[in-house]
């Protein structure tokens, strides 16, 4: 009977933490419609990366550069509406690096 109440309680708790957990993530995306390009733009110079919402449910981690990027990987222009342009820089989104590969076979000692 305890270990019953114990195992819904338990349930109970995580799943409210589960909640709470996903809210804050949720509120920290900025919606790059509701600003102009430059405000945009700023957002991203000033912080460096930010996570950006591009509809009601497209989103990503937008970097001023390359140095926001994990090891190996590059930056690629990002082009988004914002509420003055409808293809505004506002930054890049860090991708595999294509010539990482093929480089290494280049440069490979036989």
């Amino acid at each position: 009977m305890f270990a019953h109440r114990f195992n819904t309680a338990l349930a109970g708790i995580l799943t409210a933490a589960s909640v709470l957990a996903v809210a804050p993530a949720a509120e920290a995306r900025i919606d790059a419609r509701k600003l102009t390009c430059q405000q945009a733009r700023s957002l991203v110079q000033q912080q460096g990366a930010i996570v950006m919402s591009f509809t009601n449910t497209a989103y990503d981690r937008v970097v001023r550069n390359r140095q926001f990027c994990n090891h190996g990987m590059i930056t690629k222009p990002l082009f988004v509406q914002t509420l003055d342009h409808p293809k505004c820089h506002v930054g890049g989104i860090c991708i595999e690096d294509p010539w990482k590969d093929s480089m290494r076979l280049l440069f490979r000692r036989n």
